[in-house]
């Protein structure tokens, strides 16, 4: 059974995934952070060793698959490029739930340098960013926590 707190006695978690290797990694980064996200970046083409010091000295961390999670797991997944109103949508509906996770997910290679997708991206961050009672932590973390069953 997963447990129903999270890391310092958080009550519902929001985690994310990446897949790692494009050019737009460390702008992905860089926004996760501004808005106190973690991110786990899967490795799916090498990262220059300047991309991998920026993405871990923002707290990131790295896997070479997607993390998996418990099947009895309350997890809700979202692509960063669902709607503001899907994912909003969900979150009203989990909020309150304790031990209910909000998995965001995607590659940033599919956003374009047209800033109309980051911003779209940037408000969903800004929305579902620095509630109290949430735990924001990135994929593997989140992924080792529930497999040690604390």
């Amino acid at each position: 059974m997963p447990p129903s707190i999270f890391p310092d006695n958080k009550t519902v978690a929001v985690a994310t995934f990446w897949k790692g290797g494009s050019s737009n990694d460390v702008n992905m980064g860089e926004m996760l952070e501004k808005y106190g996200y973690g991110g786990t970046f899967v490795l799916e083409a090498p990262l220059s060793e300047e991309t991998a010091k920026r993405l871990s000295s923002l707290g990131h961390d790295f896997a070479l698959e997607e993390p998996t999670f418990p099947q009895n797991a309350n997890l809700f997944r979202h692509r960063y490029s669902d709607t503001f109103n899907d994912i909003s949508d969900t979150w009203m509906k989990i909020e309150d739930v304790e031990g209910s996770i909000l998995l965001l997910y995607g590659d940033p290679s599919e956003l374009p340098s047209d800033t109309k997708q980051w911003l779209d991206f940037e408000c969903i961050m800004g929305y579902l960013g620095g509630i109290s009672h949430v735990w924001y932590g990135s994929a593997a973390e989140l992924a080792a926590y529930l497999e040690e069953g604390k």
